[in-house]
Formats: C-alpha cells, sequence, structure tokens
C-alpha cells in the first residue's frame, strides 16, 4: 500500500456512504452539520423542546429568540428525519417550517432503574417509599402524600400547584405537597423558589408545602413511588418523563395539557388532564383523584402497561426503524 492515499483521502470521500449522524437540534448549527461537502452525512434530528418553543412570559425556549427562529429552516432543510418526542412537538415542527413527512413522534424512554427492581413487587415498594419518605420529611402517612419533581423553574408552572392547595383542602382533603427538585433564577422572576414560597405563604398552605430541594438520582423512584399522586403543572413542556416514571411506580398523574404527555396520558387513560395555568383546574383533579378510591384505583391499574411503553428497548427499535425507512444508509 505504499504511496496510497490515506483513506481520509478527499478523492474517496465521493463513494463514500456516511452512517446517518443522531444529533438534537444544533443552535447555532455546528460547521460540521452546515459546511458543504461532496458527501455530508444525512443527520437525524432529535428536537428537544427548549430548541423551538417559545414561552418569554415564563423565560423559557430559545425559540423566543429571533436568531434561534431564523436558524431553524436550516436545521430543518438540513436534518434527513426529525425526530419530535410528542405529536404537541411534531405539531410545532410543522407550524414553524418542517416538512411533515419529514417528522415523526417517537418519545422519550425511561431508564431501567426507574422501574421496581426485579423481585420486589409494586405494592411493597410503594408502603417501604411512603414509610421512608414520611420518616425522612415529618409527613403524616395517614395524609394524601403529592409530589412534584422537576427543577424550580417558571416554565414548571409549580406556582400553579401551590395555588391549587386551597382548592383541594375546600373539597376535604388534606394533601402534603413535597416540591422536590433544584431551585432556579431567571430574569423575570428571579429565585423562582422564594418567588413559590412566598406565595405559599400569600395563600396559607406554607405549613401543607415543603421543599426538598434536589434530591439524588436513586431516590427519585421513592418519592414517586410514595405519592398518592404527582403534579406536572407546566405551562409548556414538549414531553415531561416524570409522568412515566411515576406510572412505573404506579401513581397516577395529574399533567396539564400543553405538556406533551398528556396525549399518551390521555390514551392510556393512567392520569388525569387539565388546562393549564390554573390552580383551579388542577385543584379540581386533585381533589378527584385523591377523594374517589374507585377512580385512583383505577388509574393505578393502567399505570405499570403505560409505563413499559416507554423501555429503552422498546424506543430504541423504534428509532433504528425510523433511520431504516428514512435513510438509505442506515440500512
Amino acid at each position: 500500500l505504499s504511496g496510497a492515499p490515506p483513506p481520509r483521502s478527499p478523492r474517496f470521500l465521493p463513494a463514500a456512504r456516511f452512517p446517518p449522524c443522531p444529533t438534537e437540534t444544533p443552535l447555532p448549527p455546528r460547521p460540521s452539520h452546515t459546511r458543504r461537502r461532496r458527501t455530508p452525512p444525512p443527520l437525524a434530528v432529535t428536537l428537544p423542546g427548549a430548541d423551538i418553543m417559545a414561552e418569554p412570559e415564563f423565560d423559557y425556549g430559545y425559540g423566543r429568540f429571533a436568531a434561534v427562529r431564523s436558524l431553524l429552516p436550516l436545521v430543518f432543510r438540513r436534518a434527513a428525519v426529525l425526530r419530535a418526542d410528542s405529536p404537541q412537538i411534531r405539531s410545532l415542527a410543522v407550524r414553524l417550517g418542517a416538512q411533515p413527512d419529514k417528522v415523526t413522534a417517537i418519545p422519550y424512554n425511561i431508564t431501567e432503574d426507574s422501574y421496581p427492581p426485579p423481585g420486589l413487587a409494586l405494592a411493597e415498594l410503594r408502603a417501604r417509599s411512603r414509610a421512608e419518605v414520611a420518616a425522612r420529611h415529618g409527613l403524616d402517612p395517614a395524609r394524601p402524600i403529592v409530589v412534584s419533581l422537576n427543577r424550580l423553574h417558571p416554565f414548571k408552572g409549580i406556582a400553579y400547584l401551590v395555588e391549587a392547595v386551597p382548592h383541594v383542602e375546600q373539597a376535604g382533603a388534606r394533601p402534603q405537597v413535597l416540591i422536590v427538585g433544584p431551585n432556579r433564577t431567571t430574569p423575570r422572576f428571579g429565585d423562582y423558589g422564594a418567588f413559590v414560597r412566598r406565595r405559599a405563604e400569600e395563600l396559607g398552605v406554607a405549613e401543607s408545602v415543603i421543599f426538598t430541594g434536589g434530591v439524588p438520582h436513586d431516590q427519585t423512584l421513592g418519592y414517586l413511588a410514595a405519592a398518592d399522586a404527582v403534579v406536572v403543572p407546566s405551562v409548556a413542556e414538549s414531553f415531561s418523563r416524570v409522568v412515566v416514571e411515576a406510572a412505573a411506580a404506579g401513581t397516577p398523574a395529574v399533567v396539564t395539557r400543553t405538556t406533551g404527555v398528556s396525549d399518551y396520558v390521555a390514551e392510556a387513560g393512567c392520569g388525569l388532564v387539565v388546562e393549564p395555568r390554573s390552580g383551579e383546574a388542577i385543584g379540581a383533579a386533585l381533589a378527584r383523584l385523591l377523594r374517589d378510591g374507585e377512580l385512583w384505583r383505577g388509574l393505578a391499574s393502567r399505570c405499570p402497561e403505560f409505563a413499559g411503553q416507554f423501555r429503552s428497548e422498546k424506543i430504541a427499535a423504534e428509532l433504528l426503524d425510523l433511520y431504516r425507512r428514512s435513510i438509505p444508509s442506515a440500512t
């Protein structure tokens, strides 16, 4: 082979067939994604909600910036295939100019440690977790436990969960609300955790709302399994793995319809979908869920099967099938 050109010599590139290059929305596009090549690799782009959503009122979404919006058409054209993590994000991408036949909704997976450990019955996991969480935070295990597991950012809508508590109490339930997650600071809201705490004090429910701060990942299953209900009150969110992780732990969710996973929840009948930006709507749903045992048991019974649809091997198989159908070099 003495004197032969190296394998990456330009005269070999025109005949080369590159495998697909999976990437999240490249904003701004990396040079390797946008510069002209004689044989560019096909891009399989996942669309994270933050890259294309725009909620300026809540300091969220790169799509609120003109520079990003101007780059999206380039990304959409350059991509061989676009993977949205929910039907809502697929619809948004099409409204923003993506070709409909390029965009497929395939949800995110949840990891294997989000499911009950092998050999441990779900009922035992829930009982053990409830006792541990109640002891850790000084809760009354006989009262309902409601969990929010998310970073404290305005777009997550956690203030609306706090505003729901008086409505739940008026309906005769006495929830203990655990707000689990690290705090964030944004330009409009400042310290969002402090903002939510002030709201709880203003509404007279501060004693019923407990802020745990961030917790290690290996404790999240325990918090979700300890709960009677998990609430995802997001103003806008592309998916929300928390709802699926809660279902894996046997806990039904109350989730806003502007959260991408709500489409899957409604179809499976494993939770309640409510209007966003409304403490009253969240409170009414929570009150139903916490006071109606038959409703709770029906939703909870469908949770494990629902969560099983999001196992890593199943989602990986869907992605591989998408790539093979959409990108010739992936076969």
